[in-house]
């Protein structure tokens, strides 16, 4: 069972990764800001990491199809479960916080996902965020410190 997790984990990973480092110009998928790297590459390097990007998306997409119904179905637990998780870590957080430091991360969040935000919104947050772990009180901090930890 471990290594069928470690297999159906290592895409996943490489997905989170890997892709937003070879995203082509302009594409973003939502993740970071790739303006930057853009911007320091020269055209061979642009299409260079596309081409390894559609090579690591054709290996993913076999690995993918390759998978029997029961595997995609305990790909698609894993996933839930991650989210589940996730969710649960955030509203811990959630409850950690204050009403005002609440209402400032979800004004700047302003209802989205961090994926879906565009690279100003996800800035702006960012920077909401800091402000609002910037002051948080020693007891909050030791509360989130012993949350991440966790």
């Amino acid at each position: 069972m471990t290594s069928f997790k470690s297999l159906l984990l290592v895409p996943v990973a490489l997905a989170a990764f890997a892709a937003p480092a070879f995203a082509a110009p302009g594409m973003h998928h939502g993740r970071g800001p790739h303006s930057e790297l853009e911007n320091i590459l020269t055209d061979a390097q642009k299409a260079e990491l596309k081409a390894a990007r559609d090579t690591y998306k054709a290996k993913r997409e076999a690995v993918m199809s390759s998978l029997s119904a029961e595997q995609k179905q305990k790909l698609e637990a894993v996933k839930t479960e991650r989210k589940q998780k996730f969710e649960q870590m955030r509203q811990k957080a959630d409850a950690i916080l204050t009403a005002d430091q609440r209402a400032k991360l979800e004004k700047a969040r302003a209802g989205k996902d961090f994926r879906t935000m565009t690279p100003e919104e996800r800035k702006t947050f960012g920077e909401t965020r800091r402000e609002v772990f910037r002051s948080l009180s020693p007891e909050q901090r030791q509360k989130m410190d012993e949350l991440r930890h966790h």
